[in-house]
Parts: structure tokens; sequence; C-alpha cells
């Protein structure tokens, strides 16, 4: 197995020197009104730098001027989130996320706002990260593990294992044990400034399983409750994407496949039918967020810049068109349609 794009360690200096330079070169934009930040910086080589871009409602081109550049491609694994004054009042809609802070560029850290999620909320975030941590591992080549994006994203089950308990959903040792892991090994990767022994192989699969069962506890908490019905557009559009049927959740990478149970498919048909619980009012929102945010992305000409986000956010003739885009793809690979 080949290990690539080893981890190194940066200091906290390091960091605030980029978010300074990014925070300068945007403040020069006359259409950002604000530059916030997202998280914290608590394990410098480790942690990558989410910044949120507070822009003006529309009438600006925004080309050119996103974030991520190969110079702080260390620094940032995605670029910017740029968002709109009325994206920010709903930005649990859009992410899962309690606190923005100021850019921080020294050892003060000041809060810029607080929000509070709601049980719905939480649900969806710990069944969409995930599932989608789940398809990344699918689709990632089985040989090959990108050392830096593994730490990174493994790091995240910390925080779905919080949304588990604050839900007061049953953790499994498996989940919780993955979580105190991977935390000592950021502690410890801290105190003995990057000169410490990963074994990524076992990372790597410890990960997965910790996703699967984060998945699986979150999808047989609501089960009874979803009676939607897919469409087949939505069936073909999640295998489309690699996820077949079966009776629970597994990632098989060798065949760029996700398994998942029949609750998955009927979870995310809540997006498609009229709502009716308060979960599908939660995802209705965050749809139409979503949706009002890719207009805007679009009509801009930024990055696409969400994370986590559902698998059918969109109209079936919309998914249908992906379908189509993807049996093209696979056709002059060489590879036999998924639907």
């Amino acid at each position: 197995m080949t290990i690539n794009n080893l981890p190194l360690y940066k200091s906290h200096d390091d960091y605030y020197q980029v978010i300074s330079e990014s925070v300068e070169r945007l403040s020069h934009l006359p259409w950002v009104k604000d530059v916030l930040q997202m998280g914290t910086i608590s394990c410098p080589g480790i942690s990558d730098l989410d910044l949120i871009v507070i822009t003006e409602e529309e009438g600006f081109n925004g080309a050119g001027h996103n974030l991520k550049t190969g110079d702080n491609g260390y620094f940032f694994l995605h670029d910017a989130l740029w968002l709109r004054p009325s994206d920010l009042e709903r930005l649990t809609d859009l992410f899962c996320t309690n606190t923005v802070y100021a850019p921080r560029t020294g050892d003060v850290i000041e809060q810029a706002r607080h929000y509070d999620l709601t049980d719905e909320q939480k649900f969806i975030y710990l069944i969409e990260i995930s599932f989608n941590k789940l398809l990344q591992a699918a689709s990632a080549d089985p040989d090959t593990i990108n050392a830096r994006s593994l730490l990174t994203r493994a790091s995240s089950t910390v925080h779905s294992v919080a949304l588990a308990r604050d839900l007061n959903l049953p953790i499994s040792s498996q989940a919780s044990g993955f979580c105190e892991h991977i935390q000592d090994i950021r502690k410890r990767w801290v105190e003995n400034s990057g000169q410490i022994e990963i074994q990524y192989g076992d990372l790597q699969h410890a990960y997965v399983a910790a996703m699967e069962d984060m998945l699986e506890t979150g999808l047989n908490a609501i089960a009874s409750g979803l009676d939607s019905k897919p469409t087949r557009s939505l069936t073909c559009y999640l295998h489309a994407r690699g996820v077949q049927k079966g009776s629970t959740v597994k990632v098989a990478s060798k065949s760029k496949r996700c398994q998942a149970p029949e609750s998955l498919f009927q979870y995310f048909a809540n997006y498609d039918c009229a709502p009716y619980s308060p979960l599908s009012r939660a995802q209705h929102q965050r749809k139409q967020a979503i949706i009002d945010h890719w207009h805007y992305l679009k009509t801009t000409n930024l990055i696409y810049s969400l994370r986590s986000v559902p698998a059918v956010p969109f109209s079936d003739a919309k998914r249908y068109r992906y379908i189509l885009k993807t049996a093209f793809k696979n056709v002059i690979k060489g590879k036999r349609p998924a639907c």
C-alpha cells in the first residue's frame, strides 16, 4: 500500500500568517463585507483552515478570486465558504456548526456568532456527514492512502460521536474507541511536533468502520418514522453514486460501492416528498438553503464550497441529467451503467 501526502508539522504562527495574508487579499475586494473563521486550529499540520467570506447579496463577479491556491493548498483543503448575509442567518441549514469566530491571527479567539442546532439538524448531519465520508472512502483508490486527508477526515468522527451523544443514541465501543484513538493521535502530534509514527492502514480501516457504525446508528434511530417511497430517479441517482441496497451499512472500496439499508433510501426520499414530520421539514429547509446558495455561487462565478450536502437536493429532471452524464462517462471508460 502506498502512503502519500504525509502531514507536515506547522506552527500556529504559520497558520496565522496565511490567515492574515488571505484576509488582507480579500479585504481589498469591494464586494467583500467580512471574513470569519469556522473552527479553530487545534492541531497545526493536520487542521485545515475554514474561512467564511461574507459578500454582497448580488451584482459582482467573483471569477479569479477563489481563495484556494497552490501555495496555500496545504492549509486549505477546500475553497473558502462564500456566503451572503442572508446565508449567514441560516448557517445551520448549510453547515453543522455552532460557533464562528473573527479570523484568528493570535492567541485570542473572538467569538463572532453562536448558533444552536435543533435535534432534527443533528440527525441530518449525523447521517449525511457519515454517508459522505463513506462515499469518499468507497471511491478512493484502495491501494493508496492520502495521509493528511485521512487524518483530517478521521477527526470528524469526534464531531459525529458528540452529535450521537447529544441525541442520546447508543454509541458502540468501536465508534467511541476510534474517537479516543484519533484524539490521542492529535494530542501526541502536537506534543511531539509531528514526530510520531502512525499506522495509516489500520487507521483507515478503523475510520471506515466507525463511520459505518455512526450511519447505522442514525438510520436505526429514525427508521420506524420513515415511510417515504423513493422515486426511480432517486434510486438510480444513489446507484450512480455507488450506493446499493443491503441489510447493513458497509463500504466495499474494491468495487467502489457503499452498501446501505432501505432506510437510507427512504431518508433521502424525504427531500422529494411533502414534509410531514419535524425531520422532513428540517430537510426541506436545508434543501432550499442549499439550492439558493448554489444559484448564488453559479451567478457570481465562485467555486462550490458546501460540504456534506445531501445526496438529492434538486429536482427529478436535474437528477436524470446527472444519471445520463454518469452513464455516458461509464460508457467512455468501458464500464456498465449503474442503473
